[in-house]
Formats: structure tokens, C-alpha cells, sequence
């Protein structure tokens, strides 16, 4: 008798037997579907996350600013005040993309109308992963950074300082002989 009722439930709950597909995500497939989010929401401390129920406490976190233009020096790249915070282009309306990495994982935060909305969900982010004194400390170093760099700023419309001298593109680099220049530059610096 008991055998067989077990045999019904198997065919009529289609829940058990999913089993033989889970098996191959087991480790990570548990917090996944707690989650109900995609493989990149592993972390199930960030389902928390939600904007409208930000704490009071988060604020963005700003980034240095002259962390921005890394890229070539393009003048017309858009510089961005917060840490963790990516423009999305769109007609009309442009969103804002908040991811943050842990562990070497990028944790994919939401997308949002405003910058200020995703830095402060990034924010939140990086305070539960990384934990209250870090999160501070990168508040810190980002203010500092931020202050110093309008302070630049100013001086260089007022003439204290000159501004600063825009590197060469890389590419002029003959690719032949990489030893040769790291030579000139040593023997320059020694000068």
C-alpha cells in the first residue's frame, strides 16, 4: 500500500521531481531561488535591497573624481559623482545602472531614474557585503577626494595652480621596443 501512494505523489507533484534537474545547480541553485533572481544574485543579503526602503543613514558614496577619465582623456566622458553608478543612455530619459562586486562577483543592483538613486542603492549594497567601517572609510576617502579635486578646480580659475598637463594618448608607443623606452624614462626621472 505505502509504496504505492508514494508512486502517485511522484507522478502527481510535479515539485519532486524536479530533482534530477536542480542536481546540476545544487551549491548555488538554493540562494538563486530563494532570491527568485537571475545567477548573479547570490548573495541573499541584497535581496534586502529595494530604493524605497533605503535607510535613512545610506548615503552615496562619491568617488574621486579623477578616477574618471581614465579612458584617453575624452573631456566630453561623463564624469560621475558616485561610486558604483554606470549611465545608460536612453531616448528621452536616461537610467542609471547600480551593480557592485563581491568575491569577484558583480552583483547586478537594479536600474534606476537617477544617479543619485543607484549610488545610494550601491551604498546600501556596500555597507551590508563590506560592513559599517569600510563602507565609512570609502565615504571618507570619496569626500576627501571629491573636496580636494573642486579645490583644484578652483585654483586653476583663479591661476594659483596650472592645469594639469594633458598625458600623450598611448598609442604613439613604437610596438618594437618596449625596453628601450623604459630606459629613456628611467634615465629621465634621474635627471
Amino acid at each position: 500500500g505505502n509504496a504505492h501512494d508514494t508512486e502517485m505523489n511522484f507522478k502527481t507533484d510535479g515539485s519532486r521531481i524536479v530533482y534530477e534537474d536542480s542536481a546540476t545547480g545544487a551549491p548555488a541553485g538554493r540562494g538563486v531561488e530563494m532570491l527568485g533572481g537571475g545567477a548573479n544574485s547570490v548573495v541573499p543579503a541584497l535581496s534586502v535591497i529595494n530604493i524605497k526602503d533605503l535607510p535613512p543613514n545610506v548615503k552615496p558614496l562619491l568617488r574621486d573624481p579623477k578616477q574618471t577619465s581614465r579612458t584617453g582623456g575624452n573631456s566630453k566622458r561623463y564624469v560621475y559623482a558616485y561610486r558604483g553608478v554606470c549611465r545608460q543612455a536612453r531616448k528621452g530619459h536616461d537610467r542609471w545602472q547600480s551593480q557592485i562586486s563581491f568575491n569577484g562577483t558583480n552583483h547586478y543592483l537594479g536600474t534606476f531614474d537617477s544617479e543619485w538613486d543607484a549610488a545610494a542603492v550601491y551604498a546600501w549594497a556596500h555597507l551590508i557585503l563590506y560592513g559599517e567601517e569600510a563602507t565609512k572609510k570609502a565615504q571618507r576617502e570619496g569626500e576627501e577626494a571629491a573636496a580636494a579635486y573642486e579645490q583644484e578646480k578652483k585654483d586653476i580659475a583663479e591661476g594659483k595652480i596650472p592645469p594639469p598637463a594633458s598625458k600623450p594618448p598611448k598609442k604613439k608607443k613604437k610596438p618594437g621596443a618596449p625596453k628601450k623606452d623604459a630606459k629613456v624614462l628611467q634615465s629621465k626621472a634621474k635627471k
